[in-house]
């Protein structure tokens, strides 16, 4: 008897976090409001004492914000396909879906319901695909040594390659202000071993100024490829982001042309 009431007072601290990791929310809970050209994706939540109530109340919470637009109140019922709203004037059509749903029971009889709601800006408007990913569109952030990996969360990489960027430019430019120094002073002696050795400090200065600007221009590409290709915290992403080469004639000018479409 003894043994098993040790072994259930080992067992509830376990069971009690088991508890806790199911009811911890998922990281989409705590992303925020994105717009896009066609549509808005927003997480609501609602508490109730039942599910399907709570489901609602959320659901009214994102129909509430577009109603404000239009300038009428209206009401929400959750059907199987869709949402169904209507007004005290006219029905009016609202299309939103849900893309994602959490449910957390606070108690035996009172849950809270999270929903990742996309709504339409019209109703005649398709959804653009919504994915939930560690992948990021291509941002002019990658051209700034560092802030591609620290917008990414990467920020100890991030920092490497602003100090790594700031060391080479900094060698840069020691190497070629002692080149510029030594190459002064042979032309200011005829003494011709010192005229030698001020030459031969002067190409170790050179030499040590290319090696920087060799370090320098490969720490930026790698830094712009790794910006590009690098994960980060999994977030909602509208779309897709397309990277697209097309070259292009003209009767002044050819060339090749970029287009990114998200």
């Amino acid at each position: 008897m003894k043994r098993f009431v040790v072994l259930i007072a080992l067992l509830l601290p376990i069971i009690a976090c088991a508890q806790g990791m199911v009811s911890e929310p998922p990281a989409w809970v705590y992303e925020s409001s994105k717009v896009s050209k066609k549509s808005y994706v927003e997480v609501v939540s609602a508490r109730a004492q039942s599910e399907s109530e709570a489901r609602i109340l959320a659901a009214q919470t994102i129909i509430d914000r577009r109603s404000l637009v239009v300038g009428r109140r209206v009401k929400v019922t959750m059907v199987k396909d869709g949402v169904i709203v209507t007004s005290d004037e006219e029905e009016f059509t609202i299309k939103a879906r849900v893309i994602e749903e959490f449910v957390r029971f606070e108690a035996p009889d009172y849950c809270e319901v999270f929903l990742l709601v996309q709504t339409a800006k019209n109703p005649s408007y398709e959804f653009e695909k919504v994915q939930w990913t560690d992948h990021y569109p291509f941002s002019a952030r990658v051209f700034v040594p560092g802030m591609a990996q620290i917008y990414k969360g990467q920020v100890g990489k991030g920092v490497g390659f602003i100090v790594g960027e700031v060391a080479f430019i900094g060698g840069i430019v020691a190497s070629e202000c002692l080149r510029a120094s030594y190459v002064s002073k042979m032309n200011a002696t005829r003494y011709v071993p010192q005229r030698q050795i001020y030459a031969d400090n002067a190409d170790i200065c050179a030499l040590s100024r290319n090696i920087s600007i060799a370090g320098a221009a490969a720490l930026y590409i790698w830094n712009i490829i790794d910006g590009v290709v690098v994960k980060g915290p999994q977030h909602v992403q509208i779309g897709d982001a397309r990277l697209q080469f097309a070259p292009y004639a003209t009767p002044d000018a050819s060339g090749l042309a970029l287009n990114l479409t998200f």
